[in-house]
């Protein structure tokens, strides 16, 4: 199996310091079912009722019917959103995955993750399912501190990173080191080695 590459360069990323009095939370994904939203909007409502601050990013791609789940988080976490919907521009999404603190999937189906993977390169702290394509991307030393089980292990652990997010900054790093094995500069060069061999 070879991986897909993901678009951002090798070498060292600069990751931007971010919010730590309102950290901001990154969704995405497509805003379809398979990506459980009704999972994460719910989790975040247990944070805002216990009056955890956090701000949120609602990105990611969406067709004309989507789930309504969204417009009722529109309207739900209006103090906390800051873009609402798919952006055009590859620089504006990769400006806001570097303000971002936190990426977070709840999805139920997920071949590989690749909006997981560019938006820990740039600096934001997994959360994520511990089943699927992930703890296949994710190294086994960091599994227990960004993957959860339930929603309770998620609640948990993302109220945690919120309230303490700066004693994940180490972990940041680290991680944003271990994604640049899927930039397509280093994965293209697998693809040509075995197609030679292959071939």
């Amino acid at each position: 199996v070879v991986y897909p590459g993901c678009d951002f360069e090798t070498g060292v990323v600069d990751l931007k310091k971010r919010d730590v009095k309102k950290p901001l939370i990154i969704w995405n994904h497509r805003w379809e079912y398979d990506k459980n939203p009704e999972f994460f909007f719910d989790a975040l409502s247990a944070l805002k009722e216990k009056n955890i601050p956090f701000s949120l990013a609602l990105l990611g791609e969406k067709h004309d019917i989507f789930p309504d789940i969204f417009k009722k988080a529109k309207e739900k976490f209006k103090e906390e959103i800051l873009v609402y919907g798919y952006v055009e521009s590859r620089n504006e999404y990769v400006k806001w995955l570097k303000k971002g603190a936190i990426v977070v999937s709840c999805a139920s189906q997920e071949n590989f993750g690749i909006s997981v993977v560019e938006a820990v390169r740039f600096g934001c702290i997994p959360l994520l399912p511990d089943r699927l394509s992930y703890p296949e991307i994710i190294p086994v030393e960091f599994h227990s501190r960004v993957l959860y089980q339930t929603k309770q292990d998620l609640l948990k652990k993302l109220q945690d990173m919120l309230v303490n997010y700066e004693k994940y900054l180490p972990l940041q790093k680290r991680l944003s080191e271990n994604m640049e094995v899927f930039s397509w500069e280093i994965i293209v060069k697998l693809y040509d080695h075995n197609l030679e061999k292959y071939l």
